[in-house]
């Protein structure tokens, strides 16, 4: 046989069994739905910062018979000490424009996992908006692009509304 044609029948076997072995190993990702900060219905921003009891700080709001229900449990209380209260409308809207700001959009579908660090810090951010659309960040050791500029700005946007609570 010619050299020439024994090796291009080599790399043709060769090329086959690499697109074979690559369609069988890839993972194809879910796309992410875009996700517009807008007529939030649930927002749910919590973290963790080890395994110690009550150790979840927890900021929440949710519309429920047309009124807006913030909460805000800071670490080290029980959940039974969760401070709740009415919130208007247009402190909803402040906190979505100040996440918008933010670019916190580009976070939805963040799953970041450092399986070799194991102190129990972790993060979630769940937000459902009128639409029933969803967005959901969270991370264990990982964490988003600008993730402790928002995790601040939610810390001040909820003291500010609990500040007359907050012992």
């Amino acid at each position: 046989m010619n050299n020439t044609f024994v090796y291009v029948i080599r790399m043709l076997i060769i090329a086959a069994v690499a697109f074979f072995l690559g369609g069988c190993f890839y993972k194809k990702k879910n796309p992410v739905e875009i996700f517009e900060i807008k007529n939030i219905t649930k927002f749910d921003f919590g973290y963790s910062v080890g395994y110690a009891m009550n150790n979840l700080c927890s900021y929440t709001i949710n519309l429920k018979d047309g009124k807006y229900i913030a909460s805000y449990k800071k670490n080290g209380i029980p959940e039974e000490e969760r401070l709740s209260k009415e919130i208007p409308m247009e402190k909803v809207i402040e906190l979505e424009n100040k996440l918008k700001e933010l670019n916190v959009e580009k976070w939805n579908g963040f799953d970041g996992n450092d399986k070799n660090v194991l102190d129990g810090n972790d993060f979630h951010l769940y937000i459902t908006n009128d639409e029933n659309k969803h967005f959901s960040a969270k991370g264990y050791e990982e964490w988003p692009e600008n993730y402790g500029t928002i995790k601040g700005i939610i810390e001040i946007f909820f003291f500010d509304l609990f500040k007359d609570e907050i012992k």
